[in-house]
This record gives C-alpha cells, structure tokens and sequence, in this order.
C-alpha cells in the first residue's frame, strides 16, 4: 500500500510569484497614460511566454493507499509551459503557434511511489479580439494540437509486490478553447490571464513492467479499464507575458 504525504506546489506558487512580480515591475515603469485601445496590431508578431496550471476532468485509478483511497493520475492537466509566436492578421484577428510542455503527476502524492505523465504539443489558435478599455481587451481563441505523449511512468518498486511498470501512448489530434483578458503596459508589452479547456485522448500503444516489454493482449484487463484510453480533456489557468515586434 502507499504512504501519503502533503502535495507540493512550490512551482506553481514560485512561477505565479515571479510572474506577478515581473508585471508589477513593468508597471511601475509605466507613468504615462497611454490610450491603447486602438492600438495597431495588424502586420505585428508577438513574441510569447505562457505558464499553465490545471486538473484533468477524468482521474484514472493506479493504487490505493494504506487508508484504502484512491490515487489517481490524470492524462490532462497539471503545471507546463509554452512558447508562442503569433501574428496579426487584422486588427481584430491573430493566429499563433505553440509548442508546449505540461505534466500530471500522482494524487495523492505518496512517499513510496512516483508516477507521472508528460505531453508535447504543437498547437496553432486562431484568436478574436475585442477591446474592453484603453490598455485592455478581450482574447477568444480556439485551435487544433497535435499532442505527443511521453511515458505513462508508474514507479511502484518501493511497494509490497509492486513493479516499475512503464505505458507508452500514440500521438493524437486535438482542440482547445481559449478565453482571456489581455492588458497592455505599453505598445510593446503585454500581459494575459484566462481560462483554457482542452480536449484530446491517448490510446495505449505499448507496455513494460521491470523493464521488460508485455503484449497489449497480456496487459491485466482491469489496467487496461483504468489506463488503457487516458483522457487528456482537462480546464487550465494560463497566464502569459508577450513582446510585440
């Protein structure tokens, strides 16, 4: 059985720290009232840094504790990054480009075993905008990813009759929905913050248990309930620092 422990968000809480820091220090910079609403972003590029942080709406069950609850690991959600080069196509409209990285991890944490599940993505979003004040507006956006799944690694040595045991995923198609708030400091600065909901699912494709490879066929029928599909539907909080050229 395994041991539980507090979760840890230290990343989370240092990232958002950092994040809130950087744009006050912008802020502070900027004295002047500058009327940005209608700023030109036609023709422009942006230059962009996003930090996400979210929850799967599936949880997949991998073990139990020693008081008999549930861990489980979501194939969405968790903390990740991206980087982002968009364009303006019009004043109201701007396409971008993504490649990301994001991370779920067991929950409960537990002392005696590890498990996590990490995607790549290359996204392309087409975004509205809709300008609410003279140095804000309103981003709605919506995409298609291409997601790449790393391991599905649940580490479980440490447990009585446990196993190191190892589910590789295939690549898939997806979508995501993007509503954000858009604040500018300057015409060439500019921060965001929003909501993201993202749909995509992973089929397996291989496995390993102590680093020896097990047919699909032979895979107990109860993981394959559990694991065999993972679903990476999940909601984020994103916020995002950009430089427009």
């Amino acid at each position: 059985m395994f041991k539980t422990k507090c979760p840890v968000f230290r990343a989370s809480l240092i990232s958002l720290s950092l994040f809130f820091a950087f744009t006050s220090g912008i802020s502070a910079q900027d004295t002047e009232e500058e009327d940005l609403f209608n700023l030109e972003m036609q023709g422009r590029l942006r230059i962009g840094a996003m930090f996400l942080v979210g929850f799967g709406l599936e949880d997949h069950l991998v073990g139990k504790t020693t008081e008999d609850k549930d861990i489980n690991i979501s194939g969405g959600g968790g903390i990740g990054g991206v980087l982002i080069l968009g364009y303006g196509i019009s004043s109201d409209i701007d396409l971008s480009a993504g490649f990301g990285l994001q991370q779920s991890s067991l929950r409960p944490n537990v002392e005696n075993a590890e498990g996590d599940f990490t995607r790549t993505s290359l996204t392309a979003t087409v975004h509205y905008r809709l300008p609410i004040a003279t140095k804000g507006l309103l981003r709605f956006g919506t995409g298609i990813g291409y997601y790449m799944p790393d391991d599905l690694d649940l580490d479980m040595s440490k447990v009585t009759e446990g196993a190191h045991n190892i589910f590789s995923y295939k690549s898939n198609v997806g979508f995501h929905i993007i509503a954000e708030y858009e604040g500018f400091f300057n015409e060439k600065f500019s921060w965001t913050a929003g909501l993201q909901f993202n749909s995509v699912s992973y089929e397996i494709e291989s496995a390993q248990s102590n680093g020896i490879s097990i047919p699909i066929d032979e895979v107990p029928q109860e993981t394959m309930d559990e694991i065999g599909e993972l679903n990476g539907n999940s909601i984020d909080l994103i916020l995002s620092l950009n430089y427009y050229l």
